[in-house]
């Protein structure tokens, strides 16, 4: 079976390239494990994958209750992200996976 090509921005009025769909799940990520931390900060994507119906973008949130925290946990995290659709956001260690 043959490569189905990832989708432009044009294909999707810029909102699910590769950049884009990045995007949209850090901040999904970010909103979601400030669920169990006053802050979250995605600190690396470091996978990101179209696999013909929807973007699977894998990286890892820091969490802390404070900026001046000595240690800030970091937990992978997977997004899939679907067009017409808000990411779904799972975070190992925080409940969620």
């Amino acid at each position: 079976m043959p490569d189905i090509p990832a989708p432009g921005a044009a294909d999707y009025d810029g909102l699910y390239d590769q950049d884009a769909a990045a995007d949209r799940c850090a901040v999904a990520a970010e909103t979601q494990a400030q669920q169990f931390a006053r802050l979250a900060r995605v600190t690396a994507i470091t996978d990101n994958l179209w696999n013909g119906k929807s973007w699977v973008i894998k990286g890892r949130v820091e969490v802390a209750e404070s900026y001046n925290d000595a240690t800030k946990p970091s937990h992978k995290f997977r997004c899939s992200l679907r067009a017409g659709n808000e990411p779904v956001v799972l975070i190992e260690g925080l409940g969620t996976i």
